[in-house]
């Protein structure tokens, strides 16, 4: 069981002028393809690179104990071989050992803000995903953590590994549209894929991650 703590962080969009690097966004991977995911209300939508042994897509909202203002929604892809879960309520149980998925969440109310931040709301923004991810995975060793410009937005990428017990890897990234944070994680378990998606998971992850095209 994992007690899922809600933390509300306003992670935002500094303008395209920044001097940071951008990220190089033709690279793809071997056996993935693009998809176009389409959010609800005003936030429109985007495409990316998705594994082709991801062949399911479903969603729902993820309800909290607090109500509508801290619901989720929820999209998973992922293999139809892999047991199916929607976790929901304040406390749930996983199927650990039997993962390989990407999921896409975001609030389900959502509330439209036009106003660009400065940078030290951006790093602000990122500093708290580690600190909550840490927190949620406590067993978790934190591998690397950065804030990439892609595409002329900035994310915030988290990297966190588990190599005692069920030997597990996730590849977290957020980024702002109109106020409101998307999130994306990859996760997988040594035990659900073979031993190169496993060696290859971070780096793959990433690479397609960056080739996120969000229409606002």
């Amino acid at each position: 069981m994992r007690k899922f703590k809600y933390l509300w962080v306003l992670f935002w969009i500094l303008s395209c002028n920044s001097k940071d690097k951008e990220a190089n966004t033709t690279e793809s991977v071997s056996n993935s393809t693009e998809r176009k995911v389409l959010l609800d209300d005003s936030l429109g939508g985007f495409t990316l690179f998705i594994p082709d042994r991801y062949d399911t897509m479903f969603s729902w909202v993820h309800r909290s104990d607090c109500g509508a203002p801290c619901n989720t929604r929820k999209i998973r892809f992922q293999s139809t071989s892999l047991p199916i879960h929607k976790e929901s309520g304040f406390i749930w149980t996983d199927f650990t050992d039997s993962i390989d998925r990407l999921t896409i969440s975001y609030p389900e109310e959502v509330r439209i803000r036009t106003k660009a931040p400065e940078l030290g709301q951006i790093e602000f923004g990122h500093s708290t995903n580690v600190i909550q991810l840490k927190s949620d995975y406590p067993e978790f060793t934190l591998k690397s953590d950065t804030i990439r410009l892609i595409n002329n937005k900035y994310y915030s990428f988290v990297v966190l590994e588990e190599e005692k017990n069920t030997k597990r890897k996730i590849v977290y990234a957020s980024l702002d549209i109109l106020g409101n944070e998307i999130k994306f994680c990859y996760e997988v378990a040594k035990g659900a894929v073979n031993d190169s998606v496993y060696v290859d998971f971070v780096k793959n992850a990433e690479t397609l991650l960056s080739t996120i095209k969000t229409e606002k």
